[in-house]
């Protein structure tokens, strides 16, 4: 049987004359979720644990100390708790991402003509008249025959008298023609895959989600661990039983 010391008190002693205790230490306010917590932690520690026995030896300071330490843990434990949602039915989540990726290497083009080029050309070509005066015309090239160069063939290009090139593409034996063009690449190309990410000139990716329950658990059953859950692992439970645990003597003076 543990016997109780005259320099331990209880705890009720500590909270101000607003019934606060772990609301007025200033590292509670360096908790991210304080204000969530501000309506009710202090009663909720008051209406449990005023009777329980502490140390009053700095107890103020070593509480506040006690908080800052425990400050990164519980704004894990809160967002574990109270801020992620999930469904308590589903107990198969699974994201698999899958990605693959093409890298091209050096390019090289090679251009081949099949067939033969055949031109032509057409060249206008002129014939010569000849012509005499028949009047009493003093105008040059009317008092005596003249000879005028006339075309006979005549090819216009706009209207003008011009000189014609064709040319054609004629299949060889296999009765190919043209020009066949190919491309292809230089060397092999060498892709490292790393766990992170892979680079490359294209890619694609694809994203498969699954969820839902496997079968082997009830949903009778996984109701039942949810309840059995939140009665456990409720944070202000968690916070109090960490407080209690760490900080009080665990005996209640009654």
């Amino acid at each position: 049987m543990r016997v109780r010391q005259e320099k331990e008190v209880r705890l009720r002693k500590f909270f101000n004359s607003n019934y606060k205790l772990i609301t007025a230490l200033p590292a509670w306010h360096s908790f991210t979720y304080y204000e969530d917590l501000d309506p009710y932690i202090d009663d909720i520690i008051f209406s449990r644990y005023k009777d329980i026995l502490v140390d009053p030896e700095r107890f103020l300071w070593a509480l506040d100390s006690w908080l800052y330490g425990r400050i990164p843990d519980l704004k894990k434990v809160y967002e574990a708790l109270v801020l992620k949602e999930y469904d308590p039915f589903s107990n198969y989540d699974m994201i698999e991402k899958e990605g693959s990726i093409s890298k091209e290497g050096e390019k090289t083009s090679e251009a081949k003509r099949y067939g033969t080029e055949e031109s032509s050309m057409t060249i206008p070509t002129t014939k010569s008249s000849r012509y005499s005066t028949t009047y009493d015309n003093a105008a040059e090239g009317r008092l005596e025959s003249y000879t005028v160069e006339e075309p006979e063939t005549a090819p216009t290009v706009e209207g003008q008298y011009a000189q014609i090139s064709r040319s054609q593409q004629l299949p060889d034996e296999q009765g190919k023609q043209g020009t066949e063009l190919t491309e292809k690449y230089k060397g092999d190309v060498t892709i490292e895959a790393p766990e992170s990410e892979l680079e490359g000139d294209r890619g694609e990716q694809r994203e498969l989600t699954r969820k839902g329950n496997i079968g082997v658990t009830t949903s009778q059953q996984m109701l039942e661990s949810e309840l059995t859950l939140r009665d456990k692992y409720n944070f202000i439970n968690y916070f109090c039983n960490m407080f209690v645990r760490e900080c009080t003597i665990g005996v209640y003076d009654i």
